[in-house]
C-alpha cells in the first residue's frame, strides 16, 4: 500500500490532484472506508487506462466508488472510469458492490446537458457498467451516505 491508500475512519476524505478536488463526508459515527490510489499504486502500468480513486465501504450494503480527477477533458475521464471497472485487478474487490463514478472537472468545463457527446458518453457508461455516473466540477463535497 503507498502513502495515499489508507482504511480508516476519518470524517473527510479528500481525493485531490492538480486542480481538482473531491470531498466525502462520513457519516457520525464515521464508517470504516478503504481509499486506494488506483493510478501509480494499485496498478502502475502507463499504458492502461485507470482512473485516480477507489473508495470501498459498507453502511447498508457494500459500496464502491470511483474517482477520476481531470481538468476538461470529461469523455477521457469517462473512459478512464470504464476501463478501471473492467480491469482484472479490480473486478475482485467491487464484485458485490454498488457502484458509483465520479468525473471531477474544473470549473468552467461543459458538463451533460450542455455538450450532446458527453450526455451520450455518459448515458452509455450508466448503461453499460451498471454504475451511477456524476460529472461534477471541482471542488465537490458530498456525504457518503448520500451515495449509498
Amino acid at each position: 500500500m503507498c502513502d495515499q491508500c489508507f482504511k480508516d475512519s476519518r470524517q473527510k476524505i479528500v481525493c485531490r490532484e492538480k486542480r481538482t478536488e473531491i470531498t466525502f463526508l462520513n457519516a457520525k459515527p464515521p464508517l470504516p472506508v478503504e481509499r486506494i490510489k488506483i493510478d501509480g499504486c494499485r496498478i502502475k502500468d502507463n499504458e492502461v487506462k485507470k482512473c485516480d480513486y477507489l473508495l470501498l465501504y459498507s453502511h447498508t450494503e457494500q459500496n464502491a466508488v470511483f474517482i477520476e480527477l481531470k481538468g476538461n477533458k470529461v469523455v477521457t475521464a469517462i473512459e478512464q472510469l470504464s476501463a478501471t471497472l473492467d480491469h482484472k485487478q479490480i473486478q475482485p474487490l467491487i464484485k458485490s458492490c454498488r457502484k458509483t463514478a465520479y468525473a471531477v472537472v474544473v470549473k468552467g468545463t461543459l458538463v451533460p446537458g450542455h455538450n450532446t457527446k458527453i450526455a451520450n458518453v455518459r448515458w452509455q457508461f450508466q448503461n453499460q457498467k451498471c454504475c451511477e455516473l456524476q460529472v461534477v466540477t471541482s471542488p465537490y463535497e458530498c456525504d457518503l451516505i448520500i451515495i449509498t
